[in-house]
């Protein structure tokens, strides 16, 4: 049998005189090395703010972005409308900011569209109201009432119990035709009930809610897609003020639903045509 020879383990070995001379000062240099960094990368952040403050504004908060693209607020914003021929021309829509330099005529001083550059105008570019600056804002609320439809039945039931009637509905979409036979037709369609009224008002809500976002997708698809107005960041807006009334001109675009008068229009067109003959 072969013999098996056990070794000893290795003792540790002791450190030496130079070796404990070294430590300590090995430790030190650490030390004073972590102290310079952090003073030397103090000194680099205040000399920037010192010698470019606008790093505190605009540049920062790019650089702060998550993704280091551009991030500018309203207020920032408010400089890229070509006033200053050194910048570009930004306008935004739904908080993403476009670079519209290319198109001077149109969206720089005096250009048809300039009315939207330096900031997101959301809002206007849904309900086309142009002549306030109170609607020229990113606040989308209330927008759907341009798309809340009138209803024939119910204005022809207003009028025959109040002898009121919208002054547009009648004289643009049809109805002072119809008006002089108001009773005579609600007679044979009936009466719009108010549990009606508010299950129409419900679903129509919904609905114009959907053709708001449709239009705004409809101008987010024209820049987004364009290859003549890039993307050039985003901008973090305010939170709204207040929420403006959509213009009249905006309002007059309601359309007009028939009711139940589509349901009886053969019997109501029947009806109207014996009157004229008695």
């Amino acid at each position: 049998m072969s013999e098996i020879r056990q070794r000893k383990p290795h003792e540790a070995s002791k450190p030496t005189q130079s070796t404990l001379s070294k430590a300590p000062q090995s430790q030190g240099s650490s030390r004073l090395g972590l102290k310079l960094f952090l003073g030397l990368g103090a000194i680099s952040l205040a000399g920037v703010a010192f010698l470019k403050p606008e790093l505190l504004g605009t540049q920062l908060t790019s650089l702060l972005s998550t993704n280091n693209e551009l991030v500018l607020t309203e207020s920032q914003l408010k400089a890229y409308t070509g006033a200053d021929p050194n910048k570009p021309i930004y306008l935004a829509i739904d908080g993403v900011i476009y670079d519209v330099s290319s198109s001077p005529r149109f969206y720089g001083p005096g250009g048809h569209y300039n009315h939207f550059t330096g900031r997101d105008a959301s809002r206007g570019w849904v309900t086309e109201c142009w002549g306030s600056e109170d609607q020229l804002v990113h606040n989308m609320d209330g927008v759907e009432a341009m798309y809340m439809p009138r209803y024939m039945d119910e204005e022809l039931q207003k009028y025959a119990d109040t002898g009121e009637v919208d002054e547009y509905a009648k004289e643009r979409q049809g109805l002072d035709a119809v008006l002089p036979q108001a009773e005579n037709i609600l007679k044979i369609i009936g009466r719009v009930t108010q549990e009606e009224i508010d299950r129409r008002r419900a679903e129509d809500l919904i609905e114009a809610k959907a053709a708001v976002r449709a239009r705004l997708e409809h101008w987010i698809g024209f820049f987004s897609g364009s290859e003549k107005y890039k993307i050039a960041g985003k901008v973090r807006l305010d939170p709204p003020k207040f929420s403006p009334v959509p213009c009249e001109a905006a309002l007059m675009k309601r359309p007009m639903k028939p009711g139940k008068i589509e349901a009886a229009g053969a019997e109501i067109a029947k009806n109207l045509a014996a009157q004229k003959k008695q």
